[in-house]
């Protein structure tokens, strides 16, 4: 014969207490890191379009150290630090801090971010993967392959490069 379970009782309903204030002791080094790149970054964006490259290479060492050091700027995600700070997008972001590794303001200014990246991308395939560190690149003297023969970077368009890389990968007629 089966039990019988007892009759649940009918009691006050319990009350949920709010949640009380969390303090986060910042490690003061991190701290430190912080505020020397955060002062970076603002005097970048003050100065425009000729710091470009020190912005993002700011922005950088910011998202890439371990810990991240928004943490120690009170943001609890990058997509906070982001969106609060910079007010950009999380890929423009990544592709400008990309492109300030390996191209200076005036390269930018010349090439173009686009373009850059994609020169980027075609020498890492290249190469087999990412690159170490902030391993120069020679923009000027880049030479990619198209289909009349070679040209230089400021004369190919970023589908022409997105071309050559597929090429490269393999992935003739994908050009993405």
């Amino acid at each position: 014969m089966p039990k019988k379970l007892p009759a649940k009782s009918k009691s006050k309903s319990k009350s949920v207490s709010k949640p009380s204030a969390v303090n986060i002791t910042i490690d003061a080094s991190l701290k430190k890191l912080w505020s020397a790149a955060t002062a970076r970054l603002q005097k970048a964006t003050a100065q425009g379009a000729l710091s470009w490259d020190e912005r993002y290479e700011a922005i950088a060492d910011i998202v890439e150290h371990q810990p991240p050091l928004y943490l120690a700027g009170g943001f609890a995600t990058e997509k906070a630090f982001f969106e609060k700070s910079l007010g950009e997008d999380r890929s423009t972001i990544y592709r400008n801090m990309r492109v300030a590794k390996y191209a200076t303001a005036k390269e930018v200014e010349t090439y173009g971010g686009s373009r850059l990246d994609a020169a980027i991308t075609f020498v890492e395939t290249k190469n087999g993967g990412p690159l170490k560190g902030r391993t120069p690149i020679d923009f000027a003297t880049l030479r990619f392959p198209v289909k009349d023969g070679t040209k230089k970077l400021a004369d190919t368009t970023v589908e022409e490069l997105r071309e050559a890389i597929a090429t490269l990968k393999g992935d003739a007629g994908s050009s993405k």
